[in-house]
């Protein structure tokens, strides 16, 4: 499958020049528009187990182009009044930082009497969860049944 790809291209005479980088003679793309997550079918999986909502994101970014998206319908479920909430990551392999940002605000909404727990993190998103110190933050577990047991 191809993927849809833009690029900025700048003048040579511009003064912004430096902007378009080179590796030999191929241009780095400044900006690239991924097509792929356009938020229209957002793919959510919910089930109820010991009290306790499992929810399962079955796309591949939690990303700008989901994350509002995301975050609504999570958020339903926090106003609904599941507020012990476990949310399996395993199949995404990209977060940013609207993603990151959408995680955070559903863990302010359960507030205290409740818990968001995650599971399943890929290796990629688990270093930004690192790097921006999430995971002294939230409660991350290898397997939806030590968080359930957590």
């Amino acid at each position: 499958m191809a993927a849809n790809l833009s690029f900025v291209h700048r003048s040579r005479s511009s003064s912004t020049s430096a902007i378009l980088k080179k590796v030999g003679s191929l241009p780095i793309p400044l900006l690239i528009n991924h097509p792929s997550n356009t938020g229209d079918n957002m793919q959510l999986e919910q089930q109820s187990i010991d009290g306790q909502i499992v929810v399962t994101l079955k796309e591949t970014r939690l990303d700008a182009a989901i994350a509002d998206q995301f975050k609504s319908e999570m958020m339903e479920l926090v106003q609904s009044g599941q507020r012990q909430l476990v949310l399996d990551l395993a199949a995404v392999d990209f977060i940013d930082s609207s993603g990151l940002g959408a995680v955070v605000s559903i863990l302010k909404s359960v507030g205290k009497d409740g818990s968001l727990k995650l599971c399943r993190l890929q290796d990629s998103v688990m270093s930004i969860f690192k790097l921006t110190r999430m995971t002294q933050v939230f409660s991350i577990h290898t397997s939806t049944e030590a968080a359930l047991a957590a």
